[in-house]
């Protein structure tokens, strides 16, 4: 499941990147100097999205192709987890850059819109990784034997009685 679910969300990415690259190729052309600077971020933004969906697309089919106990799987799903969440928690500072971008250099429209197309891909990218983060944390299993494990340790650290369900 977290292989398909991989793979998906490279594809979603790879589209995000085509669009990306296709209407920045097509602001290029413009002359004017803010959809410039917008479309040359659209562009590099979208290649680079799609150089890591191709990526993780390929590394999602390979491990779909070999076998994976539930254990293995479960290492996967975290590390997907854990990968999207670092870059939700990262992707804010990109909209920053663009305000900081926009904001302190923007009086010449092309530098404008470098400013402004940071802010796009950097606000698409957050809600992308945000949304996938929640939905992959959703995913991992509930263990019954960690809940138990935690809520042993703190019943431990709360009580003086002695346990009376036969663990020391």
């Amino acid at each position: 499941m977290v292989y398909r679910f991989q793979q998906e969300l490279g594809v979603r990415l790879l589209g995000w990147s085509a669009l990306s690259v296709i209407s920045g190729l097509l602001l290029l052309a413009t002359v004017h100097g803010f959809l410039e600077g917008f479309g040359l971020q659209a562009a590099i933004w979208g290649a680079i999205d799609g150089v890591i969906a191709i990526i993780g697309i390929r590394d999602a089919q390979r491990q779909a192709a070999m076998p994976h106990g539930a254990k293995e799987t479960e290492v996967n799903r975290k590390r997907l987890f854990g990968i999207l969440k670092i870059n939700a928690i990262i992707d804010p500072f990109y909209i920053t850059a663009g305000i900081i971008v926009a904001a302190i250099w923007g009086r010449n429209p092309y530098v404008l819109g470098i400013g402004w197309g940071i802010i796009v891909q950097g606000m698409f990218l957050f809600a992308f990784d945000f949304v996938h983060t929640l939905i992959v944390q959703v995913m991992i299993p509930f263990d019954p034997d960690q809940t138990a494990r935690s809520r042993d340790q703190a019943s431990d650290r709360t009580s003086t009685a002695p346990r009376t369900d036969g663990r020391a």
